[in-house]
């Protein structure tokens, strides 16, 4: 994308990762704004379903506190309309992004729902440095909901369900806590 480029989707249009790409990456530029898209993951794994910058040698992030990246209204979905997985919903590696009501959303029902079936391993990685989040809701991701690696960011409202592993059909679910039966 380039510097100050507006991306902005009518109708919450969904783009759905076909055959494991990464459906949007930003690149390190400033002054990109993201709204009203919903990213679906696809029957093939893909790495994340949008990154923001890229990790910059040494592992420091690149970014610019004076024309920062930002995303508002912004949905992630695992399963759900269908079978999808993706190892990451969100990876932000630019400092001074701006989160503004992101769903991050691994199913726990409809269609393509299932332990090994909707897989996704964490729903949202902060890499950069103060990014700030208002309204960040994360749910149902299989080990991590949220990873912050990134110093002094902050979150103004954050709501998280933690993952809960049902039985299948024909499967028993193991115990999680507690003596093992037998």
């Amino acid at each position: 994308m380039r510097r100050d480029q507006v991306v902005l989707g009518l109708g919450l249009p969904s783009l759905t990762a076909v055959g494991g790409v990464v459906p949007m990456a930003i690149a390190d530029v400033p002054g990109v704004d993201v709204a009203g898209l919903t990213f679906d993951a696809g029957s093939r794994n893909s790495p994340v379903l949008l990154k923001v910058g890229s990790r910059a040698a040494g592992g420091r992030t690149v970014g610019r506190s004076g024309q920062p990246t930002a995303l508002q209204d912004v949905f992630f979905r695992i399963g759900g309309p269908h079978a999808g997985k993706a190892t990451v919903s969100l990876e932000v590696n630019t400092d001074g992004t701006l989160l503004d009501d992101i769903w991050a959303w691994r199913a726990d029902h409809g269609e393509g729902v299932g332990w090994t079936k909707n897989t996704a391993r964490t729903g949202v990685v902060v890499n950069g440095d103060d990014v700030v989040a208002t309204g960040l809701f994360v749910e149902h991701y299989q080990g991590y909901n949220v990873v912050w690696n990134g110093e002094r960011g902050r979150t103004i409202f954050f709501q998280n369900e933690p993952a809960v592993r049902r039985a299948e059909p024909g499967r028993v679910a193991a115990p999680r806590a507690g003596r093992q039966p037998g």
